[in-house]
């Protein structure tokens, strides 16, 4: 579905139908559905790209999605700590990592994977307007540290390539 959405998102998607695209995309990405293995959660990143990096993208719409496809939804994060608790007292973590983009890029191993999800994110910074991203890290605080934490995350992989 990710695989049809790259090539179909770029010609054939009309401005109402892009949140629909972003609600299926982050079906796909979600880590939570067994289903969603690290081949369906990269074609879904790769989707994303496509469907962020496209002449009629609109920034303001896709505002309501961004925290959850960088960092996950606040169930995925939640999922990913109790994970980590787990693993940290002795228990067997879920393997699957954490939600969004940067833990997705936690879960691959291969480099040419991290490198392409890098890609990902950086698409979507470009393309966000600062203006956007600044209106919307003031009115919730919660999500500038979250990103802050997983950007820090997102650094220390880079300085290990």
């Amino acid at each position: 579905m990710a695989l049809l959405i790259s090539e179909w998102v770029g010609i054939k998607c009309s401005v109402p139908s892009r949140p629909k695209v972003y609600e299926l995309l982050l079906s796909l990405l979600t880590p939570l559905d067994p289903r969603n293995d690290i081949v369906v959660r990269m074609s879904a990143a790769t989707a994303l790209r496509h469907a962020v990096d496209e002449w009629t993208f609109a920034p303001n719409d896709f505002l309501p999605y961004l925290d959850a496809f960088l960092v996950g939804t606040s169930a995925e994060r939640d999922t990913a700590a109790a994970a980590a608790t787990a693993a940290a007292g002795g228990g067997v973590g879920g393997g699957r990592g954490g939600g969004g983009v940067i833990g997705l890029m936690a879960s691959v191993e291969h480099i040419e994977a991290q490198i392409k999800l890098i890609g990902v994110v950086e698409v979507i910074v470009e393309r966000i307007d600062r203006s956007v991203i600044s209106d919307s890290l003031s009115a919730t605080p919660q999500f500038l540290s979250v990103q802050l934490m997983d950007w820090g995350r997102l650094l220390l992989m880079l300085d290990r390539l």
